[in-house]
């Protein structure tokens, strides 16, 4: 019997956007790769942009020292670690420049502080139509969906996965 290795994804996009992206940081162990769409990962920062305010009862008021406590420990944001130490799994963040609702702060500031502190692997694509889906419309969401499935082709796949043949319908 052949045995093969594991191989997890972390796929996360809203709702429930800020602890997946906490949990890939926190390993052990870390999944094969990480596709992180639209998220909220600044919870120090949160509350103070676009929609934000409106979570503050969801999530807690990261401007009242005893919630921000608590919010500091799955703000993925603030749980890279700064000494480049880590090994983080394979990344492809994305966002979108028109969401309404999570800056694309959140998604280009997380990317860049992994990318500060040794994380190879980190890739970012930023939508400059959509809005809070990441799409605009079905050709759009096609797109995103084969950039989706292409890194994770190149990072779990290492290029090995083909689409069924006629044959193996």
């Amino acid at each position: 019997m052949r045995q093969t290795p594991r191989i997890s994804v972390l796929f996360t996009c809203p709702p429930g956007r800020a602890v997946p992206c906490r949990t890939c940081l926190a390993g052990p162990p870390p999944p094969g790769a990480v596709v992180c769409a639209v998220p909220l990962l600044d919870m120090q920062r949160y509350s103070h942009l676009l929609a934000g305010a409106s979570w503050v009862a969801e999530y807690g008021d990261p401007d009242k020292p005893e919630e921000w406590a608590y919010l500091k420990r799955y703000s993925a944001y603030h749980n890279i670690d700064p000494t480049g130490a880590k090994k983080y799994p394979p990344l492809l963040m994305t966002t979108s420049t028109r969401d309404d609702r999570v800056h694309p702060y959140h998604a280009r500031s997380f990317a860049k502080r992994l990318k500060e502190n040794g994380a190879p692997d980190v890739m970012y694509y930023e939508n400059v139509e959509g809005g809070h889906g990441g799409a605009a419309d079905a050709k759009q969401q096609a797109f995103m969906t084969t950039l989706f499935l292409d890194f994770l082709d190149q990072t779990i796949g290492k290029g090995q996965l083909k689409p069924p043949s006629s044959s193996q319908k």
